[in-house]
C-alpha cells in the first residue's frame, strides 16, 4: 500500500522539486535534493541514522 501511494505521488513530487532546479547547478545536487526530501517526507518513523543512536 505505501509503495502504491509513493508511486502515485512521484510525478507530483518531481514536478514540485523542479521548482528548485535553478538553485542547484549540477544534476548530482538536484538528485541529492530529491533524495533528501524523499527521506524527510517518507513514511519511515525514525528519521535518524543508526550512528546517532549510540550511547556515550
Amino acid at each position: 500500500m505505501r509503495e502504491t501511494v509513493w508511486t502515485s505521488m512521484l510525478p507530483y513530487f518531481e514536478r514540485w522539486c523542479q521548482r528548485f532546479d535553478d538553485v542547484f547547478p549540477t544534476q548530482a545536487q538536484r538528485q541529492e535534493f530529491r533524495h533528501y526530501l524523499g527521506g524527510l517526507l517518507g513514511e519511515r518513523r525514525e528519521k535518524t541514522y543508526p550512528s546517532s543512536r549510540r550511547t556515550l
